[in-house]
């Protein structure tokens, strides 16, 4: 019994392992695709600190949340595609992302009004 459970936390570890490293390689791709051939042009270029980046690059570190806002930004690509891999990130454009998402509430808000749904007036 005791092994199972061993193996379960075993299997569990090198799964997120396994995604720690699929993120820096995505990170790396993104970096190299926006045309910082070093990682040190990169972080000069938006003020992170070098050993952070590095660190997060090669996989050493998972990245945390603010981390990951902060090179999804710097690097014009989505949040998707660098967690998960979906979509293309050299496609991505978070002005348009945002515009259809103004666009998307202005519609329901448009409709909560027109059936009287709306709370605020």
């Amino acid at each position: 019994m005791a092994n199972k459970k061993f193996q379960s936390k075993n299997n569990y570890f090198l799964s997120m392992q396994k995604e720690t490293y699929e993120i820096a390689a995505r990170l790396q791709i993104a970096r190299i695709a926006r045309g910082y051939r070093s990682r040190l042009s990169f972080v000069k270029q938006f003020n992170f600190k070098l050993g952070t980046y590095n660190s997060h690059e090669i996989g050493r570190h998972k990245i945390g949340a603010n981390y990951i806002s902060q090179y999804c930004i710097a690097l014009n690509i989505s949040i998707t595609w660098l967690l998960l891999g979906r979509g293309n990130p050299i496609d991505y454009s978070p002005r348009k992302e945002l515009e259809k998402g103004i666009e998307k509430h202005f519609e329901w808000l448009t409709y909560l009004s027109k059936t009287g749904k709306l709370l605020f007036s």
